[in-house]
């Protein structure tokens, strides 16, 4: 299977909380491999972009129970320390709040296919 090159606003995965601009190295079956940011935001050839926040599928269960106004980053790393496991699939969070990096009541996560 085919390496994707995946990029978002954010990447929050274990070990790589908030890792802004960066952009990740995904095969199924595989580890991601996060490649930072060097520097300016600029366009990178080939990495397809998602606006939004990645997350490990992990979070599926945990993120209905999140209200708006929770800090995004907090909740991750609390679900990822409560249940550390293999990533095997990517969540696209939207529709948060940017600036604060908090949920609000718009804010849903759907899977990266």
């Amino acid at each position: 299977m085919a390496t994707r090159k995946i990029g978002a606003s954010y990447i929050l995965l274990p070990g790589h909380l908030v890792a802004r601009g960066a952009h990740l190295l995904w095969t199924p079956g595989r580890p991601p491999v996060i490649v930072p940011a060097d520097g300016a935001p600029r366009e990178q050839h080939a990495v397809e972009f998602h606006g939004g926040m990645i997350v490990s599928d992990a979070l599926r269960d945990h993120i209905p129970a999140w209200q708006p106004g929770d800090h995004i980053p907090t909740r991750v790393a609390e679900a990822y320390a409560a249940n550390p496991r293999p990533i095997t699939a990517l969540l696209l969070i939207r529709g948060a709040d940017w600036e604060t990096l908090t949920w609000t009541a718009i804010a849903a996560a759907t899977p990266i296919p």
